[in-house]
């Protein structure tokens, strides 16, 4: 994930996220590789500090023991992870992914989302947000009232889990950037975050180079759990998944933590975990013109956008500067959560989500989409606390067009978007012809949504373009009416006139035949119109140029609109001529379009040769034992009419496998097969004579089969 900052004089840091190069850390450690260790639920060892004494016993070097999942942190030789993948009471072992992260003025940002709007009366006082990240600047003097404390769960194990500020400090600027997007003081200095009086946590899981393990950042959720965080901003991301940090998400998410993730900065790629886990919030970037930045994530988890590109915050060491990335989108989100939670506390965090969600403000595509998901998140509504009453239509589904006469069914969703539980109507109407389709009840709790019915009977409307629209309400005190209304358009056609048409659609032969061979002829038949036809259809294959008929066909019961049957002849070539013959292929029934009625193919026979002939058929199979493969065939010989029992038949395999092969056929048949072949490729089977009564036949047929394994 690519991030650029610019610091006050424009010196430009890139940010490379979800980089998976180990740190230097790693080389200062033990040998071995680092690992997340999943033992099953239910299964040997429940507690967490008996599973950190078995695998430090086992001979492992143990870095945590989680207390909310079952889950070890620890680094372990290559025969070690070996043998804990097949124990019993082990789940799965998985590399310890190392992830990487991602400016009073009201910056942009702020503005554009309508933070400020709600400051008079809400600045998200006592809602508290962690930044998982390289830490906070701790006496910065633009977030230091507001920093709550922090953790550090970076580097050697004496500073794991210390609550020191000298240890969870940020000396990378990437965390301090984030935090004070989300609540940098408003203090009439620098800037003023999205959410100024909310509380920030320093969960330093990102290390001084802005490195750090999936088992820091398991650690830091699982301290959020632990010590009562509401929201949880996290601007970092792998391409990788991790099975153990979706367990923790998931029991983080499950605990009612809120969880908001940066998409990641993979120029239109997919989004990165643990934005891509469907609790969490991935939050794409859009530039000051409301338009998705070109170092954007995309995709379907995307939920939300925020703005991301040129944003001032704060920095390390005191100072300010600007950035541009998912990774500042996200605490975006996570301020304007910080806003809704703190106007109505008693939502959970899946209520909060869905609010962010409903109130967004939607950009690009209608509804959701993969660009900015709901759309850019609007903290002045998300943050709402008037005592609204408003219902809406929120989409309305129709065919584009119908034929005049269809019963055609309408959906309409409805959505209760007040603070009150609504009874209302909804009514849809045909605006083209002033005509009430229909009119249905509805009850919504707040925040409710409903799909309802209606079916359209067309068949007094009037051909053309008709403008349905659907209306909902108004209720009682409605605040907006602006939504109760929804429109679409659906065209009338008039419906087509009646056809009757049997067609003659194809009739399949071969171009060329001996004189005497038995010759299979399809013929295909079809119900080209539109109306249904239920008595049986005779199809009838003549010769013309002999003029003989070759039989009839009976296709039962007929064909309804559009399907189809092919039915099959077989025509003896032994008395016809030799020479170019017309087939023509025709039905009996009196239709409307007599065009279709027939079809011809023409078909060269040819004259049975003197010498006799042999027809050769062959069949070819392959049977693989482990790297070696060899090949059969079945050689069938006939006269065209029958078998030919008694000729001895000789040919040659060509390829990887090279012999001569002769045989003798019995009930017309010979089989021939090669030894065993190590090397790939084709093997060919190529049939050079057949003599039968000392006298050579004339080939015709397949001479020559090839199969490869």
């Amino acid at each position: 994930m690519k991030k650029v900052y610019s610091v006050r004089a424009a010196i430009l840091l890139g940010l490379l996220v979800a980089c998976l190069a180990s740190t230097g850390l790693a080389q200062d450690r033990p040998s071995g590789q680092r690992v997340l260790i999943g033992f099953k639920d239910g299964v040997g060892r429940q507690a967490a500090d008996s599973r950190r004494i078995w695998v430090r016993d086992l001979g492992g070097e143990v870095h945590h023991s989680f207390r909310f999942l079952p889950l070890v942190s620890a680094r372990l030789s290559e025969n070690l992870i070996a043998k804990l993948k097949t124990h019993a009471e082990i789940a799965y072992v998985e590399d310890d992914i190392v992830v990487h992260a991602t400016g009073q003025e009201t910056a942009w940002g702020v503005d554009r989302i309508d933070a400020d709007l709600v400051w008079s009366t809400n600045t998200g006082k006592g809602v508290n947000v962690a930044i998982l990240d390289t830490g906070i600047d701790y006496d910065h003097p633009d977030l230091a009232g507001n920093i709550a404390g922090g953790i550090n769960y970076t580097g050697w194990w004496w500073k794991d889990g210390s609550t020191n500020k000298a240890y969870w400090d940020d000396k990378y600027g990437h965390g301090s950037h984030c935090a004070g997007i989300v609540a940098a003081l408003n203090n009439n200095i620098g800037v003023v975050g999205v959410a100024p009086g909310a509380s920030l946590w320093a969960v330093k899981v990102l290390g001084d180079d802005g490195y750090g393990y999936i088992s820091d950042i398991i650690q830091g959720l699982e301290w959020c759990v632990e010590n009562a965080i509401d929201i949880v901003s996290m601007s970092f991301g792998s391409a990788e998944y991790s099975q153990s940090l979706d367990n923790a998400r998931h029991a983080t998410y499950g605990a009612g933590v809120l969880l908001v993730a940066a998409a990641g900065n993979e120029n239109g790629g997919a989004v990165h975990y643990p934005g891509a886990y469907g609790s969490v919030i991935a939050v794409s970037a859009t530039n000051i013109k409301d338009v998705i930045a070109d170092f954007s994530s995309t995709g379907p988890e995307v939920e939300l956008a925020a703005p991301g590109v040129d944003i001032k915050s704060t920095y390390r060491y005191g100072a300010y500067a600007l950035g541009s990335g998912t990774s500042m989108a996200c605490p975006h989100v996570a301020a304007a959560a910080a806003l809704a939670w703190a106007a109505d506390p008693s939502l959970t965090a899946e209520q909060l989500r869905t609010r962010l969600q409903e109130t967004a403000e939607d950009l690009g595509a209608a509804g959701r989409d993969n660009l900015y998901g709901y759309g850019l998140v609007n903290a002045a509504a998300a943050a709402q606390t008037a005592a609204t009453h408003d219902v809406a239509v929120t989409a309305i589904a129709a065919p584009s067009s119908v034929v005049a006469g269809d019963i055609v069914a309408i959906d309409v969703t409805v959505q209760n978007q007040g603070r009150f539980n609504e009874t209302f109507n909804i009514v849809l109407t045909d605006d083209t012809g002033t005509v009430t389709i229909g009119a249905q009840p509805a009850s919504l709790a707040a925040s409710g949504s409903a799909m309802v019915s209606f079916s359209w009977d067309t068949t007094n409307a009037e051909p053309g373009s008709h403008t349905l629209t659907a209306t909902a309400g108004p209720v009682a005190n409605e605040t907006d009416t602006a939504d109760n209304s929804r429109s679409t358009t659906v065209t009338v056609e008039m419906p087509a006139a009646p056809v009757t048409d049997i067609a003659v659609t194809a009739v399949a032969a071969p171009s060329s035949v001996v004189q005497g061979d038995p010759v299979s002829v399809g013929v295909a038949i079809e119900n080209a119109g539109n109306q249904d036809v239920k008595r049986d259809i005779t199809v009838t294959l003549s010769d013309d140029t002999d003029g003989i008929t070759i039989g009839t066909q009976t296709i039962n019961g007929g064909l309804a609109p559009g399907d189809s049957a092919t039915v099959n002849f077989s025509w003896n070539t032994s008395g016809a001529t030799t020479g170019n013959h017309k087939l023509t292929a025709s039905h009996d029934f009196a239709d409307d379009d007599g065009g279709n009625n027939y079809r011809r193919t023409a078909v060269t026979v040819q004259a049975k040769p003197a010498v006799p002939i042999a027809h050769v058929n062959i069949d070819m199979s392959v049977q693989p034992f482990w790297t070696l493969w060899r090949a059969a065939a079945t050689v069938t010989i006939t006269d065209g009419s029958a078998v030919i029992n008694g000729a001895t038949v000789r040919g040659r395999w060509s390829g990887p496998y090279r012999a001569n092969v002769s045989g003798t056929t019995q009930n017309g048949q010979v089989s021939f097969g090669t030894g065993w072949i190590l090397t790939a490729g084709k093997v060919t089977l190529t049939i050079d004579s057949v003599v039968k009564n000392s006298q050579s036949c004339v080939l015709y047929g397949e001479t020559s089969d090839s199969i490869s394994p």
